[in-house]
């Protein structure tokens, strides 16, 4: 007699190998955090600091020394190299990677971060579209000197009210991402944004596009195009001045666009046919990359200026090389006149 019970068939469940496989996505274990490693981002990021914030401090030092602060384009220099010396203090901490779990730390460093970056891009604004208003004053009578050192303060105050009001939610809102269950505050983050919801993740990329690269890029396409009207009816080419204003303008376009078009393709790439493993890696590869090109933007604003404005080139000739004014009345002679010229050039 057989005691076995056969089972009922609705109590087994067939199991195709084929099915499960089909149903799973395959896992994703690039991490593009680490693509510029500790040893190769710390030397990059002290290099950026310390040529920027040594051509810097002498910009400034230059231009308060010399007395030419009552013009407003001086004014708007010297608060451009402020802008980025304040980029340029966060980068040591985000060289070490120390405190990398101290909340307070980390937010006021990211605040520092984007107060730099905002800065750059209002006060070489500003450059650019005094330089127009100058171009459209000499054709038709402008205001008086005293009127522009008053717009030129005025201005400048409400300049730094703005870009701080800009870069508030990336310094009060600002949220370590969780990685391995503890923060981490690095340089390395794709986004480096205030948070990682997806949301405050696409406001944050759109006002980062707009504000510091869509607008500037609009006041530079309608200044130019100023400009080159003047040039064709004067006949006149371009002073020192003006040229380096573009010189500045076109170098922080060039050097922050390949950042803001790979900031804007990896927050939004739901939104193309980019969401697979390998796109998502190289998008945030291509952002840690361009992000720290853009970062070096720092240190060529001094340089533009020793290059391009003849007036500083001479005077910091005269103040490395002063032997080559042989006679003491000679040198002094020299000096005045580099300042008068700086003063009257700048």
């Amino acid at each position: 007699m057989d005691n076995s019970t056969a089972a009922p068939e609705d109590e087994y469940d067939v199991l195709i190998d084929g099915d499960l496989q089909s149903s799973e996505t395959p896992p994703c274990d690039m991490d593009a955090t680490k693509v510029l490693s500790p040893h190769l981002l710390q030397p990059l990021l002290f290099t950026v600091f310390t040529l920027g914030l040594l051509d810097n401090i002498l910009l400034v030092l230059i231009l308060v020394k010399q007395k030419g602060l009552k013009h407003t384009e001086n004014l708007y220099l010297l608060n451009l190299a402020i802008a980025n010396v304040c980029l340029l203090l966060s980068l040591p901490f985000w060289a070490l990677g120390a405190w990398s779990e101290d909340h307070a730390r980390c937010q006021t460093f990211a605040g520092l971060y984007w107060t730099g970056i905002h800065g750059e891009a209002c006060f070489s604004s500003l450059l650019m579209v005094h330089s127009c208003s100058l171009a459209l004053s000499q054709r038709q009578g402008g205001p008086s000197a005293a009127r522009k050192a008053r717009c030129g303060v005025v201005t400048t105050m409400l300049a730094w009210i703005v870009v701080v009001a800009m870069t508030l939610p990336e310094s009060i809102f600002y949220k370590p991402p969780v990685e391995g269950q503890k923060l981490s505050c690095s340089f390395r983050r794709p986004h480096f944004l205030a948070v990682e919801e997806t949301l405050w993740k696409r406001f944050l990329t759109l006002k980062m596009n707009i504000l510091v690269f869509f607008l500037p890029l609009c006041v530079f396409v309608f200044c130019c195009s100023v400009r080159i009207r003047k040039l064709l009816r004067s006949g006149a080419g371009g002073d020192s001045c003006c040229r380096l204003v573009l010189a500045i303008m076109l170098a922080f376009l060039l050097m922050w666009a390949p950042f803001h078009v790979a900031l804007f393709l990896s927050t939004f790439q739901e939104c193309f046919p980019l969401q697979d493993c390998r796109s998502s890696y190289h998008l945030h590869a291509s952002v840690q990359i361009t992000k720290v090109i853009a970062t070096s933007h720092s240190c060529m604003t001094p340089l533009l200026c020793v290059t391009l404005h003849k007036p500083i080139r001479k005077y910091l000739s005269h103040l490395f090389h002063p032997s080559r004014c042989t006679p003491h009345r000679a040198g002094e002679d020299a000096g005045q006149a580099s300042r008068r010229s700086l003063t009257t050039h700048l």
